[in-house]
């Protein structure tokens, strides 16, 4: 599934479409008696119309004007299918901010969207929401239904807690061999890269590290699998990548928690969801280059 802030995007983008023709039959409009009458006065130059010559041109405006009117009410007809659009993306997605419930706060993105709306004019009323939309994705939003994943009680103090009676340090061979894994990823230098560093600035201990390398690890799954199958959206060469349904749940499952706890993350994963989430990438990278293998045989 594409990030929310991608499907407002796209959103935003047909909605600008919509508007650019709207505007361009707005104009068209304008000058529709001068190119009539130039057309008019081309036809008696030919074939000399006399008399007929002001019933022709009233005839030829009647005619576009009536033309221009239905592709202006077929274009608000379609602006007002965006809007409707626009609500039900809105309703099933929110913003990630603190206090943020298991309800989440489409309510609140759906009202603000509606007050963009409250204009007489159909051109205004859609260049107010596509501002909305363009400034609402670039906010950090989540889908409605990743929201019971993403909220995540604080656990600093319990960290302590294992600090004082656990002075292990993390160190990449408690992950994977490093040299296993430059070999694993040979072929995809970038990818390697961003799982390498995930491990290394988790080992810095920064106060944001943990996040940091999740998120990091959810890219390099992301990224890998848009390579291995040759697609734009990650979801979408996930099922070209992998037949089977059940090792694609089980990917995807992976994909949630870095994202739950990497990306969205709200509250500071704890050590062990760091580590764990870091040797979900290694085996879930492994298992992608041998289904691309498979796929290829």
């Amino acid at each position: 599934m594409p990030e929310p802030s991608d499907t407002l995007r796209q959103i935003a983008a047909r909605g600008r479409r919509v508007h650019a023709n709207m505007m361009e039959n707005l104009e068209s409009q304008k000058s529709i008696s001068g190119n009539v009458s130039t057309g008019v006065d081309i036809l008696d130059f030919f074939f000399d119309l006399s008399g007929s010559k002001r019933r022709a041109t009233r005839l030829g405006k009647a005619v576009a004007r009536d033309s221009a009117l239905k592709r202006q009410r077929q274009l608000e007809r379609e602006s007002e299918t965006w809007a409707s659009q626009v609500k039900d993306h809105l309703s099933q997605i929110s913003e990630l901010r603190r206090g943020l419930t298991r309800k989440g706060n489409s309510s609140h993105l759906t009202r603000g969207f509606m007050r963009s709306q409250q204009f007489v004019k159909p051109t205004t009323k859609l260049a107010h929401g596509i501002t909305f939309l363009e400034a609402l994705s670039e906010r950090r939003l989540v889908w409605n239904e990743d929201i019971p994943d993403i909220l995540i009680e604080p656990r600093r103090q319990k960290e302590k807690e294992l600090d004082k009676t656990d002075a292990r340090r993390f160190t990449a061979p408690a992950i994977v061999d490093e040299n296993s894994l430059t070999t694993l990823l040979s072929g995809h230098p970038s990818e390697l890269e961003a799982v390498l560093g995930a491990f290394a600035v988790y080992k810095a201990r920064t106060p944001d590290s943990g996040r940091q390398a999740l998120s990091s690890c959810r890219n390099a799954i992301e990224n890998l699998v848009k390579k291995l199958s040759g697609e734009a959206n990650w979801s979408r060469g996930l099922e070209k990548l992998v037949p089977s349904e059940t090792r694609r749940r089980t990917v995807r499952q992976a994909y949630s928690f870095l994202s739950a706890y990497g990306t969205h993350g709200i509250a500071s994963p704890s050590n062990a969801d760091v580590e764990l989430g870091m040797r979900m990438t290694v085996a879930i990278v492994q298992s992608l280059l041998e289904w691309e293998v498979q796929l290829t045989e």
